[in-house]
């Protein structure tokens, strides 16, 4: 790109056939000598989401943080309230669900055996489904410059029912087809798929075609 030139790209996020346990990363590069094909490989051997673990791994500290010093600052409130009358059984059991709340914000025993900089803490498996992170990385031409910009938490699937639909149509066909009418019409083979986006509700829907005076559908 030049000054101030700029490019707009437009992808369409579609969900795996058959889902993968390892985290998968899709790349697609932006130059004139390579083809727009994506590929996908382990995001696990890739250095791409290096930086964006270590920026989760800071916000989550900064969140659990200041967390942490609004649990004090209550403690230290109800410490003198306490001082001037004792607390009920009700408030003992709100100060102990709290304070227990607050040490399990992380997950459970097994969650935090996790490195807090790995791509699992960046893309958790409960969350792989609805929402993917995307990132662009360039580079200046004499390669002495270069950066990503990045958004985690992208949303690409809704998790619960809305006012929206939930289903996707696409179709494929071939963009271009040669055929000699004066032997016949064109065949042209056309694969239409409906998904569901919703992860965890299915869908029951009705799916007619109407056919055209100048298309054959068979």
């Amino acid at each position: 790109l030049g000054w101030q030139e700029r490019v707009t790209l437009h992808y369409r996020v579609v969900p795996l056939e058959e889902e993968s346990s390892t985290c998968l990363l899709s790349q697609s590069n932006l130059t004139s000598s390579s083809s727009s094909k994506t590929s996908q490989t382990p995001a696990a051997s890739s250095s791409v989401l290096n930086f964006l673990c270590l920026e989760r791994a800071h916000r989550h500290f900064e969140e659990t943080w200041k967390s942490h010093q609004r649990a004090l600052a209550r403690a230290e409130a109800a410490q003198d309230n306490e001082d001037q009358h004792p607390r009920s059984i009700s408030e003992i059991r709100r100060a102990n669900t709290s304070a227990s709340a607050g040490q399990d914000s992380d997950g459970g025993p097994g969650e935090r055996t996790i490195a807090p900089t790995s791509i699992r803490r960046l893309s958790p498996v409960e969350n792989s489904a609805a929402y993917a992170v995307l990132v662009c990385s360039w580079k200046s031409e004499d390669g002495m410059n270069e950066g990503q910009h990045h958004i985690r938490g992208l949303p690409i699937r809704p998790t619960k029912e809305s006012n929206g639909c939930p289903i996707v149509v696409t179709g494929e066909h071939p963009s271009l087809v040669s055929n000699n009418f004066a032997l016949g019409p064109a065949t042209v083979p056309l694969t239409v798929t409906l998904r569901n986006r919703l992860i965890k509700h299915p869908v029951d829907f009705e799916f007619t075609l109407e056919r055209a005076s100048d298309f054959d559908i068979s």
